[in-house]
């Protein structure tokens, strides 16, 4: 289409004092209907070139997408087969207890508090990976003091984004004030409790109370849940607490939970122990213990810390065929303290005990002259089942056939581990171990019928003393390589790992896997741990870590 500008009025023309004559009328005329026509033209080649450029903009769109996408299949994440992602994807939430952590110590910034968020902005393959695996999203721990406007819309996110899933929650709320931002996030959490697989509170029920006042609790169950924690003492005061009713009444008729973990029970009634597989408590007394364990018929594995003697006589013994597992922490006092517990307590099929005391070697009540006897009743329940056994004492000073009597009387023993960590108040020299190393050590004329720990297969020794010589290494070695010897004889199991640890010994090596490393003195240890390690034995010699 070719343009043409128009001829222009004169200027006179247009005045309105001008009047023109006939023949300008008539010029007027035809130049109109002419001008008319060359603006229709105008309109409909504007329409057709809009058409045009609309469908080129869409063109443009279309390819701009398609350069996107071929940009995408040539990306080195594109690469990574969805399988390898999974891993990825799963390893990173396992690097934390939570997928979603806000603390005190939280920023904005935190990769590993919110990992999984900052990972599902990588890409929109990646983000519709994650959120394709609500189990990613399901973990939550957070402290109701720490929340900004921005950590509730987060954790709306990932509510949202574990969809059906089992949650696990642990909330942390302790003390007033508590921000209003704070408040409505553990109000918008405990309105989802109902929903967790692992419930932990570390929170006083009060708190709960006042953030929940102005809203009706509606009537809870746990369908899902398996292990709850309370993670701080309850006062009396606080059962009476209606989030903690509300709480317990729900616990009570939980058809799955398996693992209970708290502190002093006020009202043991307030959870089904007929139905626990695993049971922790701190902080209660021996009978209530007991008591505990003997309506827990299906219990697993038990841990028991900070226990406190009972006044009233002990109860008649209790037997728990079904307890596979034990922890038992006197906390500062000595095994003998606390009798009814050891001497009570049957559990004949135990596999693994670990013994704990903080006690300081001062009281007057302990006979440390003599083995633990009450100790000696209970190992004598389960002397053919135990097979991994850790002792882990404070200033306990043993006597020096202790350790020995003890692998005599667990003739199954696997696995043997003594923490003694003495602290050398009156540079004490226990002879305990040293006694243990010898009895180990097999001569060549021995009878293979009556060796100490025939079917051990690993033992750690630490000591804490600094009278300790160069015969404890010595002794050590030449056990290992004595038992190494008979690594192929019947009836004597050879030993894979062992340690000693022990502190300023005059020589120190360390084996980290076929890494070894000696700072100090004697390079025939160094060759005499290698060897070990070629015929089987991962071997170590070092000082403990003050």
């Amino acid at each position: 289409m070719g343009y043409t500008t128009p001829p222009f009025l004169s200027e006179h023309t247009t005045l309105p004092s001008y009047v023109p004559s006939s023949s300008e009328k008539a010029e007027n005329l035809a130049a109109l209907k002419e001008e008319e026509m060359l603006l229709e033209r105008y309109d409909e080649e504007m329409s057709r070139l809009r058409e045009l450029l609309q469908t080129m903009e869409e063109h443009k769109l279309a390819l701009n997408k398609q350069i996107l996408q071929r940009r995408s299949l040539t990306s080195s994440l594109r690469m990574i087969p969805t399988e390898i992602l999974d891993h990825i994807f799963n390893f990173v939430a396992e690097s934390t207890t939570h997928s979603l952590v806000i603390t005190n110590s939280t920023s904005p910034y935190n990769l590993a508090g919110r990992s999984i968020l900052w990972i599902s902005q990588v890409s929109s393959r990646w983000r519709n990976t994650l959120l394709s695996r609500p189990k990613l999203w399901s973990s939550i721990d957070i402290n109701a003091k720490s929340i900004t406007a921005e950590c509730r819309h987060i954790i709306g996110t990932y509510l949202r984004n574990a969809g059906s899933h089992p949650l696990y929650i642990t909330i942390r709320a302790r003390y007033l004030p508590i921000s209003y931002i704070g408040g409505l996030a553990l109000r918008m959490i405990i309105c989802e409790i109902w929903r967790c697989e692992k419930l932990e509170l570390w929170t006083d029920w009060g708190l709960i109370d006042q953030v929940t006042a102005d809203n009706h609790l509606p009537p809870l169950s746990f369908p899902h849940l398996r292990s709850f924690g309370e993670s701080r003492p309850v006062s009396p005061n606080e059962t009476a607490s209606r989030t903690y009713q509300w709480v317990s009444q729900a616990l009570r008729n939980a058809p799955n939970l398996m693992r209970l973990d708290t502190y002093t029970f006020h009202n043991p009634n307030d959870f089904p122990f007929e139905k626990l597989t695993s049971l922790r408590i701190e902080d209660q007394q021996c009978n209530d213990v007991l008591e505990m364990i003997r309506n827990s018929p299906n219990l697993e594995r038990f841990e028991l810390h900070n226990i406190i003697p009972s006044d009233s006589q002990a109860p008649n013994p209790v037997e728990c065929s079904s307890l596979r597992k034990a922890v038992i922490d006197t906390g500062g006092l000595w095994f003998d303290e606390v009798p009814e517990l050891f001497v009570s307590l049957v559990m004949p099929d135990l596999e693994r005990l670990e013994l704990q005391s903080d006690f300081d070697g001062m009281s007057d009540r302990a006979d440390l002259s003599r083995l633990p006897s009450s100790l000696f009743t209970m190992i004598a329940h389960f002397s053919s089942s135990l097979q991994e056994l850790v002792l882990e004492t404070g200033d306990a000073r043993w006597s020096r056939t202790g350790y020995t009597d003890i692998l005599r009387a667990l003739p199954n023993l696997r696995c043997f581990t003594a923490r003694n960590l003495i602290r050398d108040k009156e540079k004490f020299n226990s002879e305990c171990i040293l006694h243990l190393i010898q009895r180990l050590t097999i001569p060549s004329t021995s009878d293979l019928q009556n060796v100490l720990g025939s079917k051990l297969r690993a033992i750690s020794l630490t000591e804490r003393q600094t009278f300790m010589s160069m015969d404890y290494a010595v002794a050590f070695l030449d056990m290992l390589e004595s038992r190494a010897r008979l690594r192929h004889s019947v009836g004597v199991a050879q030993l894979v790992s062992a340690e000693l640890r022990y502190t300023m010994p005059p020589i120190k090596a360390q084996i980290h896997s076929d890494h070894i490393s000696n700072y100090v003195g004697d390079p025939s240890v160094l060759c005499r741990i290698e060897q070990l390690r070629q015929n089987g034995t991962l071997c170590g010699v070092s000082e403990y870590s003050m």
